[in-house]
């Protein structure tokens, strides 16, 4: 498919539909229907062809294809009247081409493709009446990969394909004479996709394909970077076309291949952006590991490391326990087991020193209800009288300001969503009934953010699609919560399932990981109670999946990404993933009151907590003469020289007055100026260790002769250090 910018359609010829065909149809988008055009010659049936606008010649040129399982090499153009065949070389017969119109060089680009013998790599360019070869160097071979012209760089931008056994994921770009590998981490490895260049916005757009099994994400490419972009469209697929309607500033998709022919067409018109942030993977080369599975359960260990039970191999569902500690998978073996199961849930309960598993479905496909704890090795059954009914693909948390684990929701054993809402004090089950509940639903996520104190809960399946609501709960309610927008649009995960998602107290959000959105995703996106921020990979990363298990094992500050799979392709993969750490400032406590009020003491605005930069203060409210201030650094907050905190300085003549913190440092500030300003300018160390380091800061202000105390303090200043 391509655009005819001099006519305004998107031009699409052939395909197969039971068998190859070769008819022409013309999609113009304002009236939202398809023409066909009955040309008076027409080339021969064919499917997996390739087809780009040449602007200088005004034609659509479509080369290559199978027909009845024959090779074609013919090159043909359209006009918008008739079909022509092109007398000249070709680059030889061969089917999965790619093609791009270069339109600074005026110049066609074909690369690859299926040839009759091995896969092929050579570079051809056609000027609008001949094919010159003019690379035989470059990517690896390959077929059914895609290309796009970057106009605004001037680069033929290549992604993916496949080589018979391979699939690849990797981007070059060709600048009219040379290959140039980008080494750019991106979408994962596919083939069977689909790739255009949006003019207006100056970004590549690529959607869908297929890796084994059917994608359905959507990605952007500025010339340094991919960036997903999640947001509902187009169910997965692959062998599908685009084309780019430069006049209406649209990709237009249509049709594919899912495990039965598409005929349905979308458009897109771009996606909103927001905030994002870099992420960096580490995969962690482990021995021992259990099988591949998928519906197992992961939660950290009260001493360190990882527990795992259960799950499916996809045929099996093998009795196993294992723990993790470092890199080392060890199984174990206690006399007493819970019932083989998949999709059931486990917790750590710090409270009680133990993990707590709960419900899930058996082999047979029925749903469980038993409830039993992990603690030195051995796992213990409660029978209980009282517990949530049986169910599968619920979660589980634990709040540690109430010291109970929460169960949100699941799906019982006919399928039906739940959407009841329970607490674990360690011995019972409760049935909580606040006054409203989040929808009914399964495969969701639910995380404890303990900086805020706040159970996070996302979106799952309410059994008719999927969800993308964000719900918190303080203790007391459920709230839904409204995400801040982006430009263009909403900027969230957007609908999904069987995700990864835990808390990151390093970056002090909530994590969520790839899942299932009728399409496997790779995705990572934090929350911070008010805003998702998309994460951009800067290294290798986990390829899309769903059914992966995150977690935050507290005893080496670590978050971990566990197994998951796309399809019937599963993994025992562990990844470890480091994020920002995102400094912050807020006020504690109260100063005491001097001649010119309470002294206030706050952050600049523009200034940052940032490691290697300067944190600038301000104290207000001074006396605005000769007056000296003093700042006060200290590490705690609970208790200094013995003594606990806030601690009264009326023994030191300051009546009325506290000191909110230790003093480990002190600094002189500047003198005051005549609005009654001093300023404190504190160079922070580009010291790693001090990442997610608190300072806590106040400030002393000599007051006015004859004034009944000596000097006034201010409030206390907290400051998270962060590298962003």
């Amino acid at each position: 498919m391509a655009f005819d910018a001099q006519r305004g359609r998107s031009v699409l010829f052939g395909g197969t539909l039971g068998g190859e065909i070769n008819d022409t149809w013309e999609w113009d988008g304002g009236t939202a229907s398809w023409t066909q055009v009955l040309p008076a010659t027409m080339p021969q049936v064919r499917a997996v062809h390739s087809m780009v606008y040449d602007s200088a010649n005004g034609r659509c040129v479509m080369f290559g294809g199978t027909s009845s399982s024959i090779l074609l090499g013919d090159t043909w153009q359209w006009n918008g009247v008739d079909w022509s065949q092109a007398a000249t070389a070709s680059p030889g017969a061969r089917c999965g081409p790619a093609m791009a119109y270069d339109s600074a060089r005026n110049k066609t680009i074909l690369f690859g493709g299926q040839g009759s013998g091995p896969v092929l790599n050579d570079t051809w360019e056609w000027d609008g009446s001949n094919w010159i070869q003019v690379s035989s160097s470059g990517p690896a071979p390959r077929y059914f990969h895609a290309l796009a012209y970057d106009s605004q760089r001037g680069r033929t931008v290549l992604f993916g394909g496949r080589d018979g056994g391979n699939y690849y994921s990797d981007t070059w770009e060709w600048d009219g004479a040379t290959w140039t590998n980008t080494n750019t981490p991106g979408p994962s490895a596919r083939g069977y996709h689909a790739m255009v260049y949006d003019s207006q916005r100056e970004r590549t757009v690529l959607f869908g394909g297929r890796d084994g099994g059917n994608l359905s994400d959507t990605w952007e490419w500025d010339g340094l970077t991919w960036t997903q972009i999640v947001t509902s469209g187009p169910t997965a697929r692959g062998y599908h076309a685009m084309s780019y309607d430069a006049q209406r500033g649209r990709t237009v998709l249509f049709g594919g291949y899912d495990g039965s022919i598409l005929g349905d067409t979308w458009e897109f018109l771009g996606a909103p952006t927001g905030p994002t942030a870099p992420a960096t993977y580490s995969q962690v080369t482990t021995t021992s590991a259990p099988p591949a599975v998928t519906g197992h359960a992961v939660a950290p260990l009260p001493a360190g490391g990882q527990l795992l039970f259960g799950g499916s191999t996809g045929t099996t569902f093998p009795v196993l326990t294992y723990e993790l500690q470092g890199s080392v998978w060890t199984k174990q073996f206690s006399l007493l087991n819970p019932m083989v199961r998949a999709n059931h849930s486990l917790m750590l309960d710090p409270a009680r020193q133990n993990n707590l598993l709960f419900g899930g479905r058996n082999p047979l496909g029925t749903a469980l209800n038993d409830t039993w704890t992990w603690a030195n090795g051995s796992w213990t059954y409660l029978p209980l009288a009282n517990a949530p009914s049986a169910r599968s693909e619920h979660r589980m948390t634990f709040d540690r300001a109430a010291n109970v684990g929460l169960l949100f929701g699941g799906k019982n054993s006919t399928g039906a969503p739940l959407g009841d809402f329970w607490s674990w004090n360690g011995t019972a089950w409760t049935l909580r009934n606040p006054s409203s509940l989040p929808p009914a639903r399964f495969a969701h996520g639910l995380a404890y953010d303990a900086f805020r104190n706040r159970t996070v809960l996302f979106g799952g399946s309410d059994g008719n699609g999927l969800r993308s609501d964000i719900w918190e709960w303080n203790g007391v309610a459920w709230t839904q919560i409204t995400p801040a927008g982006g430009a263009g649009g909403p900027w969230n995960p957007g609908p999904r399932q069987s995700f990864g998602m835990a808390y990151d107290p390093r970056s002090e959000r909530v994590i969520v990981h790839g899942g299932d959105a009728n399409g496997c995703l790779a995705d990572l996106w934090s929350w911070d109670g008010q805003a998702w921020m998309l994460h951009i990979p800067t290294s290798s990363a986990p390829t899309a999946r769903s059914g992966e298990q995150l977690l935050h094992d507290p005893t080496t500050n670590e978050l971990l990404l566990f197994a998951g799979g796309c399809g019937t392709s599963l993994t025992d993969e562990v990844w470890n993933i480091n994020l920002p750490v995102f400094w912050r400032w807020s006020t504690f406590g109260a100063g005491c009151v001097g001649t010119r009020g309470i002294p206030s003491l706050s952050v600049v605005p523009g200034s940052t907590g940032v490691l290697g930069q300067t944190l600038h203060l301000q104290l207000g409210n001074v006396p605005a003469f000769f007056s000296t201030s003093f700042g006060v650094l200290g590490f705690n907050r609970t208790t200094f020289l013995g003594q606990p905190l806030p601690y009264s300085l009326a023994p030191f003549g300051l009546t009325g007055c506290q000191t909110w913190t230790s003093s480990d440092s002190s600094y002189p500030m500047s003198l005051p100026n005549p609005l009654g300003f001093a300023s404190w300018d504190l160079p922070l160390p580009n010291v790693p260790y001090l990442l997610g380091f608190e300072l806590n800061l106040q400030a002393l202000s000599f007051e006015v002769p004859g004034y009944f105390r000596w000097a006034s303090v201010s409030n206390g200043v907290i400051v998270r250090l962060g590298d962003r």
